[in-house]
């Protein structure tokens, strides 16, 4: 008969929810992105099993304008590939002296 989850009364179809993949922008970052919002940043569907540095070239932000990557609060690299739900912050370091 299968188990309780196969015998489920919802449709096959229904049984798996996706969640978007959240992008925030550092300040000097987010004028490279013309639909920014400050509250919820970038939200992007279907965007699980892409890299990081493959988000980036879809949103416009050249990888040598990224300094500091967090996935999930954690420090990445560019090729880090994300799943649903996982929140991506990108940075840039502002220099001087």
């Amino acid at each position: 008969r299968g188990s309780l989850k196969e015998r489920s009364f919802f449709p096959r179809r229904f049984r798996k929810f996706f969640m978007p993949v959240y992008i925030k922008l550092s300040v000097l970052l987010r004028k490279m992105v013309s639909d920014y919002d400050d509250e919820k940043g970038i939200v992007l569907e279907n965007a699980e099993g892409k890299t990081v540095s493959k988000l980036m070239e879809e949103l416009g932000i050249p990888n040598d304008k990224v300094f500091n990557v967090f996935v999930n609060q954690f420090p990445s690299k560019p090729n880090q590939v994300v799943k649903d739900g996982d929140v991506v912050m990108l940075g840039r370091v502002l220099g001087g002296g």
